[in-house]
Protein backbone atom coordinates (compact mmCIF):
# COMPACT_ATOMS: atom_id res chain seq x y z
CA UNK A 1 0.00 0.00 0.00
CA UNK A 2 1.89 2.75 -1.03
CA UNK A 3 1.05 6.48 -0.72
CA UNK A 4 1.88 9.00 -2.41
CA UNK A 5 1.21 12.63 -0.70
CA UNK A 6 1.52 15.60 -3.31
CA UNK A 7 2.16 19.32 -2.38
CA UNK A 8 2.11 21.74 -5.03
CA UNK A 9 3.89 25.26 -4.38
CA UNK A 10 3.03 28.80 -5.13
CA UNK A 11 5.73 30.70 -5.88
CA UNK A 12 4.41 33.17 -3.81
CA UNK A 13 4.62 30.84 -0.59
CA UNK A 14 6.67 32.77 2.34
CA UNK A 15 9.64 29.67 3.55
CA UNK A 16 8.00 29.25 7.32
CA UNK A 17 5.01 27.80 5.84
CA UNK A 18 6.88 25.78 3.51
CA UNK A 19 9.41 24.47 6.34
CA UNK A 20 6.38 24.19 8.84
CA UNK A 21 4.18 21.84 6.24
CA UNK A 22 7.58 20.00 5.55
CA UNK A 23 8.07 18.81 9.44
CA UNK A 24 4.43 18.53 9.88
CA UNK A 25 4.09 15.46 6.86
CA UNK A 26 7.20 14.07 7.52
CA UNK A 27 5.91 13.79 11.40
CA UNK A 28 2.67 12.18 10.51
CA UNK A 29 3.74 9.41 7.73
CA UNK A 30 6.66 8.27 9.64
CA UNK A 31 5.00 5.06 9.80
CA UNK A 32 3.61 4.45 6.50
CA UNK A 33 5.14 3.85 2.97
CA UNK A 34 4.70 7.29 1.64
CA UNK A 35 6.77 9.47 -0.26
CA UNK A 36 6.10 12.98 0.15
CA UNK A 37 6.25 15.54 -3.09
CA UNK A 38 6.75 19.50 -2.96
CA UNK A 39 5.78 20.41 -6.72
CA UNK A 40 7.34 23.92 -7.18
CA UNK A 41 7.49 26.02 -9.95
CA UNK A 42 11.00 28.37 -9.46
CA UNK A 43 14.31 26.55 -8.79
CA UNK A 44 15.17 28.86 -5.94
CA UNK A 45 12.59 27.06 -3.91
CA UNK A 46 14.80 24.06 -3.72
CA UNK A 47 16.73 25.23 -0.84
CA UNK A 48 14.12 25.44 1.52
CA UNK A 49 13.48 21.76 1.28
CA UNK A 50 16.95 20.45 0.77
CA UNK A 51 17.60 19.48 4.32
CA UNK A 52 14.19 17.49 4.41
CA UNK A 53 13.77 13.70 3.36
CA UNK A 54 11.31 14.55 0.39
CA UNK A 55 11.05 15.20 -3.01
CA UNK A 56 11.06 18.18 -5.03
CA UNK A 57 9.59 18.21 -8.63
CA UNK A 58 10.40 21.51 -9.86
CA UNK A 59 8.55 22.42 -13.38
CA UNK A 60 10.45 25.28 -14.30
CA UNK A 61 6.66 27.11 -15.28
CA UNK A 62 3.87 28.32 -13.83
CA UNK A 63 1.87 26.78 -17.19
CA UNK A 64 -1.64 25.36 -15.03
CA UNK A 65 -0.70 26.67 -12.03
CA UNK A 66 -2.26 24.54 -9.22
CA UNK A 67 -3.98 22.19 -11.79
CA UNK A 68 -0.39 22.02 -13.52
CA UNK A 69 1.37 21.39 -10.39
CA UNK A 70 -1.01 18.55 -9.59
CA UNK A 71 -0.99 17.07 -13.39
CA UNK A 72 2.92 17.16 -13.24
CA UNK A 73 3.38 14.94 -10.16
CA UNK A 74 0.31 12.42 -10.57
CA UNK A 75 2.20 11.65 -14.19
CA UNK A 76 5.29 10.97 -12.52
CA UNK A 77 4.35 8.52 -9.36
CA UNK A 78 3.73 5.36 -9.08
CA UNK A 79 1.07 4.89 -5.59
CA UNK A 80 -1.95 2.99 -4.90
CA UNK A 81 -3.39 6.16 -3.34
CA UNK A 82 -2.82 9.54 -3.65
CA UNK A 83 -3.11 12.28 -0.83
CA UNK A 84 -3.18 16.00 -2.27
CA UNK A 85 -2.61 18.90 0.35
CA UNK A 86 -2.24 22.53 0.27
CA UNK A 87 1.04 24.09 1.68
CA UNK A 88 -0.91 25.52 4.48
CA UNK A 89 -2.78 22.03 5.29
CA UNK A 90 -1.77 20.71 8.81
CA UNK A 91 -3.79 17.26 8.96
CA UNK A 92 -4.17 14.99 12.19
CA UNK A 93 -1.91 12.58 12.91
CA UNK A 94 -3.99 9.48 11.69
CA UNK A 95 -5.60 11.09 8.85
CA UNK A 96 -4.34 9.53 6.17
CA UNK A 97 -4.58 6.13 7.60
CA UNK A 98 -8.60 7.19 8.69
CA UNK A 99 -8.71 8.33 4.85
CA UNK A 100 -7.42 5.02 3.14
CA UNK A 101 -9.31 2.86 5.47
CA UNK A 102 -12.54 3.69 3.84
CA UNK A 103 -11.45 3.76 0.57
CA UNK A 104 -10.18 0.47 1.21
CA UNK A 105 -14.00 -0.33 2.69
CA UNK A 106 -15.65 1.33 0.07
CA UNK A 107 -14.98 0.82 -3.67
CA UNK A 108 -17.02 3.54 -4.78
CA UNK A 109 -15.23 6.38 -2.87
CA UNK A 110 -13.23 7.94 -5.06
CA UNK A 111 -11.11 10.40 -2.16
CA UNK A 112 -11.98 10.36 1.22
CA UNK A 113 -11.34 13.73 3.35
CA UNK A 114 -12.60 15.19 7.01
CA UNK A 115 -13.71 18.38 8.13
CA UNK A 116 -11.42 21.33 7.92
CA UNK A 117 -10.31 23.88 11.46
CA UNK A 118 -8.99 27.28 10.83
CA UNK A 119 -5.26 27.35 12.15
CA UNK A 120 -5.37 31.43 12.94
CA UNK A 121 -8.97 31.44 14.06
CA UNK A 122 -7.41 34.56 16.36
CA UNK A 123 -5.99 36.71 13.40
CA UNK A 124 -9.18 38.80 12.79
CA UNK A 125 -12.79 39.14 12.44
CA UNK A 126 -13.03 36.55 9.12
CA UNK A 127 -11.00 34.10 10.01
CA UNK A 128 -13.58 33.77 13.18
CA UNK A 129 -15.98 33.91 11.15
CA UNK A 130 -14.73 31.29 8.28
CA UNK A 131 -14.15 28.79 11.46
CA UNK A 132 -17.92 29.10 12.50
CA UNK A 133 -18.82 28.07 8.63
CA UNK A 134 -16.42 25.55 9.01
CA UNK A 135 -17.89 24.42 11.79
CA UNK A 136 -21.49 25.05 9.84
CA UNK A 137 -20.45 22.91 7.27
CA UNK A 138 -18.89 19.93 9.41
CA UNK A 139 -22.27 18.86 10.33
CA UNK A 140 -23.85 19.40 6.88
CA UNK A 141 -20.81 17.01 5.33
CA UNK A 142 -21.48 14.37 8.68
CA UNK A 143 -25.36 14.55 7.42
CA UNK A 144 -24.39 14.22 3.67
CA UNK A 145 -21.85 11.46 4.45
CA UNK A 146 -24.95 9.74 6.63
CA UNK A 147 -27.62 9.41 3.50
CA UNK A 148 -24.31 9.05 0.48
CA UNK A 149 -25.19 12.69 -1.06
CA UNK A 150 -23.15 14.29 -3.14
CA UNK A 151 -20.00 16.11 -1.02
CA UNK A 152 -17.12 17.91 -2.48
CA UNK A 153 -14.27 18.71 -0.60
CA UNK A 154 -12.37 22.20 -1.71
CA UNK A 155 -8.92 21.83 -3.39
CA UNK A 156 -9.74 17.98 -3.88
CA UNK A 157 -7.75 17.96 -0.26
CA UNK A 158 -7.79 14.71 0.96
CA UNK A 159 -6.80 10.90 -0.13
CA UNK A 160 -7.61 9.82 -3.29
CA UNK A 161 -7.89 6.16 -4.89
CA UNK A 162 -5.18 6.03 -7.95
CA UNK A 163 -7.27 4.27 -10.08
CA UNK A 164 -10.08 6.45 -10.54
CA UNK A 165 -7.43 9.47 -11.65
CA UNK A 166 -5.70 6.90 -14.47
CA UNK A 167 -6.10 8.60 -17.73
CA UNK A 168 -7.33 11.73 -16.20
CA UNK A 169 -5.95 14.95 -16.43
CA UNK A 170 -6.92 17.83 -14.02
CA UNK A 171 -8.40 20.89 -16.44
CA UNK A 172 -5.53 23.65 -16.53
CA UNK A 173 -8.29 25.88 -17.98
CA UNK A 174 -11.06 26.37 -15.68
CA UNK A 175 -11.16 28.15 -12.34
CA UNK A 176 -11.40 25.74 -10.27
CA UNK A 177 -10.18 22.75 -11.26
CA UNK A 178 -11.28 20.61 -8.11
CA UNK A 179 -14.53 20.59 -8.75
CA UNK A 180 -14.48 20.41 -12.09
CA UNK A 181 -12.33 16.73 -11.36
CA UNK A 182 -14.81 15.88 -8.84
CA UNK A 183 -17.80 16.24 -11.57
CA UNK A 184 -15.71 14.02 -14.21
CA UNK A 185 -15.51 11.47 -10.94
CA UNK A 186 -19.12 11.69 -10.16
CA UNK A 187 -20.62 10.47 -13.21
CA UNK A 188 -18.01 7.54 -13.00
CA UNK A 189 -19.98 6.64 -10.12
CA UNK A 190 -17.62 7.94 -7.77
CA UNK A 191 -18.60 9.86 -4.59
CA UNK A 192 -16.63 11.37 -1.28
CA UNK A 193 -16.51 9.99 1.72
CA UNK A 194 -15.75 11.92 5.13
CA UNK A 195 -13.52 10.36 7.44
CA UNK A 196 -13.46 11.63 11.77
CA UNK A 197 -10.39 13.66 11.43
CA UNK A 198 -9.49 16.85 10.61
CA UNK A 199 -7.13 19.23 8.32
CA UNK A 200 -6.14 22.66 10.06
CA UNK A 201 -5.57 24.86 7.20
CA UNK A 202 -4.86 29.31 6.81
CA UNK A 203 -8.45 31.00 5.88
CA UNK A 204 -8.20 34.55 4.34
CA UNK A 205 -7.59 37.42 6.62
CA UNK A 206 -8.83 40.42 5.24
CA UNK A 207 -12.56 40.81 3.49
CA UNK A 208 -11.03 41.33 0.34
CA UNK A 209 -8.91 38.35 0.03
CA UNK A 210 -11.80 36.36 1.28
CA UNK A 211 -13.53 38.15 -1.50
CA UNK A 212 -11.78 37.30 -3.91
CA UNK A 213 -11.23 33.87 -3.51
CA UNK A 214 -15.27 33.43 -3.15
CA UNK A 215 -15.46 34.88 -6.57
CA UNK A 216 -12.89 32.47 -8.06
CA UNK A 217 -15.06 29.36 -6.39
CA UNK A 218 -18.61 30.72 -6.86
CA UNK A 219 -17.09 31.02 -10.57
CA UNK A 220 -16.19 27.44 -10.42
CA UNK A 221 -19.63 26.59 -9.43
CA UNK A 222 -20.97 27.99 -12.83
CA UNK A 223 -18.64 26.33 -15.15
CA UNK A 224 -19.96 22.94 -13.02
CA UNK A 225 -23.70 23.45 -14.25
CA UNK A 226 -22.39 22.13 -18.13
CA UNK A 227 -22.45 18.88 -16.21
CA UNK A 228 -26.07 19.39 -15.48
CA UNK A 229 -27.78 16.93 -18.01
CA UNK A 230 -24.82 14.37 -17.52
CA UNK A 231 -25.93 14.63 -13.51
CA UNK A 232 -29.04 14.31 -14.48
CA UNK A 233 -28.75 10.99 -16.48
CA UNK A 234 -25.93 9.41 -14.06
CA UNK A 235 -26.96 6.40 -11.89
CA UNK A 236 -27.32 8.22 -8.73
CA UNK A 237 -30.23 8.37 -6.67
CA UNK A 238 -32.31 10.85 -7.01
CA UNK A 239 -31.31 12.46 -3.31
CA UNK A 240 -27.20 12.59 -4.63
CA UNK A 241 -28.73 14.49 -7.74
CA UNK A 242 -30.46 17.02 -5.56
CA UNK A 243 -27.75 17.06 -3.11
CA UNK A 244 -25.55 18.00 -6.50
CA UNK A 245 -27.81 20.35 -7.40
CA UNK A 246 -27.93 22.13 -3.87
CA UNK A 247 -24.57 21.76 -3.53
CA UNK A 248 -23.61 23.75 -6.42
CA UNK A 249 -26.29 26.30 -6.30
CA UNK A 250 -25.92 27.20 -2.55
CA UNK A 251 -23.44 30.23 -2.53
CA UNK A 252 -26.62 32.01 -4.67
CA UNK A 253 -29.40 31.13 -1.86
CA UNK A 254 -26.83 31.19 1.11
CA UNK A 255 -28.33 34.33 2.08
CA UNK A 256 -31.37 32.86 3.14
CA UNK A 257 -29.33 30.59 5.40
CA UNK A 258 -28.51 33.38 7.24
CA UNK A 259 -31.96 33.67 8.90
CA UNK A 260 -31.55 30.38 9.94
CA UNK A 261 -28.22 31.07 12.16
CA UNK A 262 -30.49 31.98 15.47
CA UNK A 263 -31.20 27.90 14.92
CA UNK A 264 -27.48 27.02 14.89
CA UNK A 265 -26.61 29.42 18.24
CA UNK A 266 -25.90 26.06 20.66
CA UNK A 267 -23.30 25.04 18.18
CA UNK A 268 -21.72 28.60 18.23
CA UNK A 269 -21.55 28.52 21.94
CA UNK A 270 -19.29 25.41 21.96
CA UNK A 271 -16.50 27.14 19.90
CA UNK A 272 -16.42 30.69 21.05
CA UNK A 273 -14.52 31.78 24.40
CA UNK A 274 -16.94 33.76 25.72
CA UNK A 275 -20.19 35.80 25.19
CA UNK A 276 -18.30 38.55 23.46
CA UNK A 277 -16.66 36.34 20.86
CA UNK A 278 -20.04 34.42 20.15
CA UNK A 279 -22.11 37.36 19.70
CA UNK A 280 -19.31 38.03 16.92
CA UNK A 281 -19.67 34.77 15.52
CA UNK A 282 -23.01 35.43 15.51
CA UNK A 283 -23.59 38.39 13.72
CA UNK A 284 -20.73 37.71 11.53
CA UNK A 285 -21.84 34.05 10.10
CA UNK A 286 -25.55 36.34 9.50
CA UNK A 287 -23.61 38.95 7.40
CA UNK A 288 -21.63 36.25 5.80
CA UNK A 289 -24.66 34.38 3.88
CA UNK A 290 -24.99 37.55 2.20
CA UNK A 291 -21.40 38.25 1.27
CA UNK A 292 -21.07 34.56 -0.57
CA UNK A 293 -24.60 35.73 -2.23
CA UNK A 294 -22.71 38.79 -3.15
CA UNK A 295 -19.68 37.28 -4.42
CA UNK A 296 -21.92 34.27 -6.59
CA UNK A 297 -23.77 37.30 -8.29
CA UNK A 298 -20.52 39.30 -9.24
CA UNK A 299 -19.15 36.09 -10.38
CA UNK A 300 -21.92 35.37 -12.74
CA UNK A 301 -21.88 38.50 -14.19
CA UNK A 302 -18.27 38.19 -14.66
CA UNK A 303 -19.00 35.21 -16.45
CA UNK A 304 -21.84 36.85 -18.60
CA UNK A 305 -19.95 39.38 -19.43
CA UNK A 306 -16.72 37.91 -20.22
CA UNK A 307 -14.72 39.56 -17.45
CA UNK A 308 -11.39 38.09 -16.17
CA UNK A 309 -11.47 36.40 -12.64
CA UNK A 310 -7.82 35.77 -11.60
CA UNK A 311 -6.45 33.68 -9.22
CA UNK A 312 -4.63 36.17 -6.08
CA UNK A 313 -2.11 35.19 -3.36
CA UNK A 314 -3.39 35.32 -0.11
CA UNK A 315 -2.31 37.18 2.87
CA UNK A 316 -0.70 35.05 5.28
CA UNK A 317 -0.57 35.13 9.18
CA UNK A 318 2.60 36.48 10.63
Amino acid sequence: MKIAVIVPVSPFEPERIILRSANHLIRITENLDAEIIYVIDDERMKKILSSFPVKVFCRNTSKGKRAGALNYAIQRVDADFIAIFDVDCLPEREFIEKCVEVLKSDESVAIASGCRKVLNEEDSLITKIISSEYAFFCDIYRLMNHFRSFIHFNGLIGVLRAEALKDKEFNEKVLCEDIEMMNRLVLEGYRAGLVNSKIKEEAPITLRDLINQRIRWCAGSLESLRFSREILKSPHSISFKLSWFATILSPFYSFLLSFLVPLYLWRLTRISKDWKDLLLRFFGLFVYGWIISFCAFIALFKKLFRRRIEWKALKRSE
